[in-house]
């Protein structure tokens, strides 16, 4: 399920994508808040502002996904969207924010 964290929240999704959770249970370590989704079994992310409930139309060659439900939060929007760029580095509404472990 795609989902859209604001910049705000940049460090904690590196952290939690730095991190198994085959022994961490990584919403409560991160503090991420699950709500139902409206129809696929997976719970949401309350503090990302946009979310994409999609389920899988084909994967014999690529995950194609259809997308179900979108949700949107307007009042977290101006947090601003954040992009995962790859090694630690985040853009932000062309703004960019290097999060690179030494």
């Amino acid at each position: 399920m795609p989902a859209i964290p604001s910049i705000d929240l940049a460090a904690q999704v590196a952290d939690a994508g730095n991190t198994s959770g085959r022994d961490t249970g990584k919403r409560t370590r991160f503090g991420f808040i699950p709500v139902p989704a409206t129809t696929v079994d997976a719970p949401l992310v309350a503090e990302c502002f946009a979310i994409l409930e999609c389920t899988v139309a084909d994967n014999r060659h690529l995950w194609i996904l259809k997308g179900e439900w979108a949700w949107i939060d307007p009042g977290r929007r101006s947090a601003g969207q954040s992009h995962l760029c790859g090694d630690g580095t985040f853009s932000a509404n062309a703004a960019t924010v290097y999060l690179r472990h030494p």
